[in-house]
C-alpha cells in the first residue's frame, strides 16, 4: 500500500499546495503526508481522467471492502451507483475544466452491492509541469447519519400531524364540551329560581354539587388546553425582571388575599432570560399554591426568593401550609395527580404539570421539599444564557 501512495506523492503534495497550504520540498514531509493519507478513515482515492483507479487507501478499503490489489486498475465508475452515473461523468468533466468540488452528494456501491450515501471532495492534480495529470478524491460514508436525518424528517412530519390533531382537538374541547356545559349551569341557575319554594334542603344541595361541579369541570378544560398549548408556543425569548412578575402575580391572585392575615417576605430577586408569560404563569402557579395550602393556617407565611448555583438561578417559593408526605414527592408534577383530598383542597391537578412543561421548555428543572403539615417549599432553576 505505502508504494503506491508514495508513487503518487508529488501530485499529492501539489494537491495541498494548490489548496493553499504551505509546500515543503523534502522527503520527510511527503512521508508525513503519504502517512496522514494512508491512514485516514476517509477514503481517499487517485484515478486517471478515464477512471483508472490509481492509489486506494485504508479508508477506501473499509468504506468499499475491495482490497488495494483488487482495487488498483479498476474503473472507479464501478463505484458508482447506476442512478448516479452521469452525474459521477459530469462531476469529472468538472473538475477537468478547474471547477472546485466540494461536498458533493453521490451514492456508492460497495463489494457486497451495498448502496451507500458518500460526501465527495475532488481535487484536480498536476504533473511538475503543472498540466493535469489526475483527479484525488476525499469520501466520506453518511449513510447512518443520512438515514437519521430521514428518520428525523419523518418525526418532525408525524409531530407536525400530531400537533394539527391536538390542535383540532383543542378546538373541539374549546367549543364543543363548553357548550353543553354551559347550557347545564344556566339551567341549574334557573331551577334555582323557578322552583327554590318547592325544593327541599337536599335538593338544593344536589343543584349546588352539579353547579359547583360545572365550574370545575370548566377550570379544567382551562387547564388542559394551556397544557396542551405550552409545547406548542413560540417562545420569544427576552430579559425578564422576576421583581415585576412576582408583583403582577400577586396583583392576580388578590382575591385569593381577601379576609386572610399573610405576611409575605420578597427578596429582591433578579432579572432572567425566557418568555414572559410563562415565567409569570409559573410564578401564579406556584404562588397561588402557597395561598391555597396554607389557607388552614391562622396567619400564612410565604416566601419568595432565589440564589445563584453556578450557571442557574435557583427560584423557590416556600409556605408554612399542609405540605405533603415526601414518599409521593414524585407524583406531584404529573398531570392528574394530587396529593390531597379534593374537600380539602379544590384543584384539577393540571397547575403543577404546566409549571414542569414551562420550566422544561427553558432547559430549566423544577423539585420540592415537603412536610406533612408544616409546609412546603417549590424550586425551579433559569439557566444563564450561553456568553453571559
Amino acid at each position: 500500500m505505502v508504494n503506491s501512495i508514495q508513487e503518487y506523492q508529488p501530485e499529492l503534495a501539489s494537491s495541498v499546495a494548490n489548496s493553499g497550504a504551505a509546500m515543503i520540498h523534502n522527503a520527510e514531509y511527503l512521508r508525513r503526508l503519504a502517512t496522514v493519507v494512508i491512514d485516514s478513515n476517509d477514503a481517499i482515492i487517485l484515478h486517471d481522467f478515464d477512471g483508472k483507479i490509481l492509489a486506494w487507501n485504508r479508508g477506501a478499503i473499509e468504506i468499499y471492502g475491495y482490497g488495494e490489489t483488487e482495487a488498483l486498475g479498476m474503473n472507479v465508475r464501478e463505484l458508482v451507483a447506476s442512478a448516479d452515473r452521469e452525474a459521477a461523468l459530469n462531476l469529472i468533466q468538472r473538475i477537468r475544466q478547474g471547477d472546485d468540488v466540494k461536498s458533493v452528494e453521490l451514492r456508492r456501491v460497495t463489494k457486497d452491492g451495498r448502496i451507500l450515501d458518500i460526501w465527495l471532495t475532488a481535487t484536480l492534480l498536476t504533473d511538475a509541469q503543472g498540466k493535469p495529470a489526475s483527479i484525488a478524491t476525499t469520501e466520506r460514508d453518511f449513510t447512518e447519519r443520512k438515514q437519521a436525518m430521514d428518520e428525523l424528517i419523518k418525526l418532525k412530519a408525524e409531530v407536525e400531524a400530531s400537533n394539527r390533531e391536538l390542535e383540532a382537538f383543542s378546538y373541539s374541547v374549546s367549543h364543543d364540551l363548553r357548550a353543553p356545559l354551559r347550557h347545564i349551569a344556566g339551567f341549574v341557575e334557573l331551577l334555582k329560581k323557578h322552583s327554590s319554594a318547592s325544593v327541599d334542603e337536599k335538593g338544593r344541595h344536589y343543584l349546588e354539587v352539579i353547579s359547583t361541579s360545572t365550574v370545575q369541570m370548566g377550570q379544567l378544560i382551562d387547564d388542559i388546553l394551556t397544557f396542551s398549548r405550552i409545547g406548542r408556543i413560540e417562545m420569544m425569548m427576552t430579559k425578564v425582571p422576576l421583581d415585576e412578575l412576582v408583583q403582577e402575580a400577586l396583583a392576580t391572585l388578590q382575591p385569593e388575599m381577601v379576609g386572610r392575615d399573610i405576611v409575605w417576605k420578597i427578596s429582591p430577586l433578579p432579572e432572567v432570560h425566557g418568555e414572559r408569560a410563562m415565567r409569570k404563569l409559573v410564578l401564579i402557579n406556584l404562588v397561588g399554591n402557597a395561598l391555597k395550602f396554607s389557607r388552614p393556617r391562622p396567619v400564612a407565611e410565604i416566601e419568595v426568593g432565589s440564589r445563584t448555583e453556578g450557571n442557574e438561578t435557583i427560584c423557590y417559593v416556600r409556605d408554612n401550609g399542609a405540605g405533603f408526605d415526601m414518599r409521593y414527592v414524585d407524583k406531584l408534577f404529573g398531570l392528574f395527580q394530587r396529593l390531597h383530598r379534593p374537600e380539602d383542597f379544590e384543584g384539577t391537578g393540571v397547575g403543577l404539570a404546566n409549571v414542569r412543561r414551562m420550566i422544561q421548555r427553558h432547559g430549566g428543572r423544577v423539585w420540592a421539599e415537603g412536610e406533612v403539615d408544616e409546609g412546603a417549599t417549590f424550586y425551579f432553576s433559569i439557566p444563564k444564557p450561553i456568553g453571559v
